[in-house]
């Protein structure tokens, strides 16, 4: 590949690199201590509800950090519409996983949904912080 081709990393791609290593931290830190605890409780049959619900939400922030990362460059109303078609989309995917989950899946489920939207707010917290601070790098660099 040549010098040519290879485009400087800009803000955005900086923010993201930064949002996805700290999305990694927290993951191992969540998942790690949900271990711990299970272990030590002798909750094994929650594996599969605490890892399937961390799993949808990793996607899920990861999708929505990937999706502003890439609509970026957009004039703002096109980014607006993107940005919150994409929300509306997970919700509904989140609601529809959710329901595949308890459906048929035998996921005690106090714990499935218990351990989602911890995950869900953990992670939304996460995404928020990467918007307003990728969004505030865009807008010094723009100045």
């Amino acid at each position: 590949m040549s010098a040519i081709d290879e485009q400087p990393a800009t803000p955005m791609d900086k923010s993201f690199k930064k949002f996805v290593s700290h999305l990694i931290i927290v993951s191992v830190s969540l998942l790690t201590i949900a271990l711990l605890y299970m272990l030590i409780s002798g909750k094994n049959e929650w594996r599969g509800a605490v890892f399937t619900s961390f799993i949808i939400n990793f996607l899920n922030v990861y999708s929505g950090a990937l999706i502003l990362v890439k609509n970026s460059s957009l004039a703002p109303q096109k980014f607006i519409n993107k940005v919150l078609g994409s929300m509306v989309v997970r919700i509904f995917v989140n609601v529809g996983l959710i329901f595949v989950c308890l459906q048929f899946f035998k996921f005690d489920r106090l714990v499935f949904v218990l351990s989602f939207f911890v995950f869900y707010i953990l992670f939304l917290i996460l995404e928020l912080q990467f918007i307003t601070k990728s969004f505030k790098e865009k807008s010094e660099t723009k100045v």
